[in-house]
């Protein structure tokens, strides 16, 4: 029986209400491992509901299914706006016809001149995609009352899902500065051994201008608790060198990358895991555990060249809608400085996920980090 046979037949089990308590565990592992399976079991508890008149799927599925439905949501809007464009350029097409054609009649010579237009920085329809978990709810400080926040990686290697390209942004990226990176960076030592692509390193070793602030290093992150005791950023080389080429565009722009997380060994993702020990909200590390454990997975956003932060739809660990890559519900300037990010990291071998503009994957995988 294949991984996804298994799946099918737990979820019907579910929805019987014939799976025992290790079948439930089996269940929820294999719905946190890939997003495709969430989708079928949205799909499998619609039809079913269909038939037997439900209101919900399982309160403690439901962050799932409702992922699925802002994601259908977002393919709508997408549509949507995609429609009106259309209309809006016939309807332009109309009124050159009507304001040009009588003069040309008269003066074959005569027509109308060209105009094109540009979105800030080139930007391109988007083809977002990869795994990650469902956002999370923890315990908000008054009472117990629960607040939405989120997961802290993927449990499974990302996937390409393309989803409808949004309109594009129609205000240029502006740097707004707000704070200033947290660890400034780091002077060149001189000329550095050409590791292996496979060796982990310290990005800032290889990218001196870099900015590096790692959230849990720190209590300034969705647990509230210092996850890991180091402050360098390490990933694999063959990793560094795309980043590499990202510092490099972004660099002629006035802008620098910032890192606030990025390679976190199997004993970090442990801890996590005693923390918050649901795999709805976090990678199982008894099972598939989580891309940043391999070393090729990299939280990061946008500053100056000074370090200051510039607008972007959202902070770190905010894993409201307002995070996703539908930028519908941000301010111009945020989506456009988001999707500037995104086209030079997916240009040079990352993908993104598709619920957090900050987490991107190198296209090539590397073995699981466990110290």
């Amino acid at each position: 029986m294949t991984e996804k046979e298994r799946l099918y037949e737990l979820i019907s089990a579910r929805l019987d209400g014939e799976l025992d308590s290790d079948g439930e565990a089996e269940l929820a592992g294999l719905l946190a491992s890939d997003p495709e399976y969430w989708d079928i079991f949205t799909a499998m508890s619609g039809a079913r509901e269909a038939l037997s008149e439900r209101a919900e799927p399982p309160a403690e599925l439901l962050p799932g299914v409702m992922a699925g439905v802002r994601k259908l949501g977002a393919q709508k809007r997408a549509r949507r706006r995609r429609y009106i464009g259309v209309t809006a350029s016939l309807a332009a097409a109309a009124v050159l016809a009507v304001a040009f054609v009588p003069k040309m009649l008269h003066r074959p010579e005569a027509g109308p001149g060209d105009s094109t237009g540009a979105a800030p920085y080139g930007l391109e329809p988007r083809d977002v995609s990869g795994p990650d978990d469902s956002p999370a709810v923890c315990i908000g400080p008054e009472g117990g009352t629960p607040v939405a926040q989120g997961p802290t990686d993927p449990a499974t290697e990302p996937t390409t899902e393309p989803t409808d390209p949004p309109t594009e942004p129609t205000t240029e990226p502006t740097a707004a500065p707000t704070e200033p990176a947290t660890e400034p960076p780091t002077e060149p030592t001189g000329e550095l051994p050409e590791p292996e692509d496979g060796d982990l390193v310290n990005v800032s070793d290889y990218i001196p201008d870099i900015y590096v602030d790692l959230k849990y290093a720190t209590d300034d992150n969705f647990t509230g608790q210092v996850i890991y005791d180091f402050t360098e950023a390490r990933l694999r080389y063959g990793t560094v060198k795309k980043l590499m080429e990202v510092q490099a565009e972004l660099r002629e722009m006035g802008l620098s990358l910032k890192i606030w997380d990025a390679c976190r060994p199997t004993s970090a993702q442990f801890k996590l895991w005693e923390i918050c020990p649901d795999s709805r909200y976090v990678a199982n590390p008894n099972h598939s555990g989580s891309t940043h454990s391999r070393g090729n997975t990299v939280d990061i956003t946008l500053v100056t060249l000074d370090g200051e932060d510039i607008e972007m739809p959202t902070g770190f660990d905010d894993f409201t809608s307002r995070a996703d890559r539908d930028y519908s519900d941000v301010a111009e300037t945020a989506a456009a400085n988001a999707e500037l990010l995104e086209k030079l990291m997916t240009s040079h071998g990352f993908k993104p996920y598709t619920a957090e503009w900050w987490h991107y994957t190198d296209t090539v995988s590397y073995p699981i980090v466990e110290e």
